[in-house]
């Protein structure tokens, strides 16, 4: 017997929704600068592969597993403290389960880089995406 998550489904949204803002997930065509080159510096292109219109709530920015990246080779590694904040945005039937780090995340005022996103998807009920992004 599989328990209904419609009714978490529907708080969820209204809650994304009453607390969010308008923003727009895309995902930039990335092609390499030299098509003779296809090993040198990819490029974003203009060119929108994906567009969709969602709503999502920023979360304050807060230590998680993201926090702190590892710079460096070898022996006297160093932690060099990245800024990230977390981006709760409703589900949506047209975006993929998995967005890479391609996708990107504009509010109007600025545009954040995805740097990890995570499905909250108990059984069979997508409930929101939970994405990591860079300030």
């Amino acid at each position: 017997m599989a328990f209904d998550y419609s009714g978490l489904l529907a708080v969820a949204d209204t809650l994304i929704v009453d607390f969010g803002r308008p923003m727009t997930l895309r995902r930039n065509s990335r092609t390499p600068a030299d098509a003779g080159k296809p090993w040198a510096v990819v490029s974003d292109s203009a060119t929108d592969i994906q567009s969709i219109a969602a709503t999502g709530v920023f979360l304050s920015p807060e230590r998680s597993a993201f926090d702190a990246v590892t710079a460096g080779v070898g022996v006297g590694l160093s932690n060099v403290e990245q800024k990230t904040a977390r981006v709760l945005v409703q589900a949506l039937a047209t975006l993929p389960e998995e967005m890479g780090r391609d996708w990107k995340v504009d509010d109007g005022s600025r545009t954040f880089e995805v740097l990890s996103s995570k499905p909250i998807k108990p059984g069979d009920t997508l409930l929101y995406y939970d994405l990591e992004v860079k300030l």
